[in-house]
């Protein structure tokens, strides 16, 4: 006996992975007028560079993009943020003012070269909430199957158990694709 999998919804574009190139994508598509569903295998997004305590300004970061202003916004420091700091080989952190007054609203000016994890997190929820992209944190994409009406079934499980749901279109920003015969395992 097989089990049955219950079609939660059908979509427009599922995107697989919780990282800074799949929250613009999920934004993108979202700002288009098609249906989103994000589903980030971590408790958060931002994975690729939180996770990686990868918090330095890249000189690929293009300062006009709303989520690199959003991160390395320096109104947006926190209480008892820390900061990276390079020293001889190796990293030391900083702890900044435990009291240091936080901004409501972004500044115009000069970026920061250095964020913070959760400043990376919060520009990832910001940028989702912002555009309405329905996303689950927590959610790991185990199969996407390519069917004969050219829709994509992509299951994904949580603690609450598994989950399946219909795409026109499955994007993968975890991991390089592998895709052999229509088939995609992860």
């Amino acid at each position: 006996m097989t089990a049955c999998l219950l079609i939660a919804a059908i979509l427009d574009l599922y995107v697989a992975g919780g990282t800074l190139d799949a929250v613009r994508t999920a934004v993108a598509a979202r700002q288009e007028g098609k249906s989103v569903f994000l589903a980030a295998p971590r408790p958060y997004c931002g994975e690729d560079r939180a996770a990686t305590l990868d918090l330095e300004r890249h000189p690929d970061d293009d300062p006009s993009d709303p989520l690199v202003r959003e991160m390395f916004n320096p109104a947006y420091r926190a209480k008892g943020a820390y900061n990276v700091l390079k020293g001889k080989g190796w990293r030391a952190v900083e702890k900044f003012a435990p009291y240091e007054t936080v901004a409501t609203e972004p500044v115009t000016g000069a970026l920061d070269t250095v964020t913070t994890p959760l400043l990376v997190k919060r520009a990832c929820d910001r940028a989702l909430l912002a555009a309405k992209v329905d996303y689950l944190t927590g959610a790991l994409t185990v199969a996407a199957e390519r069917r004969a009406d050219g829709l994509w079934k992509v299951t994904y499980v949580t603690r609450s158990g598994e989950t399946a749901v219909l795409a026109k279109a499955f994007v993968d920003k975890r991991a390089p694709r592998r895709v052999s015969k229509g088939r995609h395992r992860f």
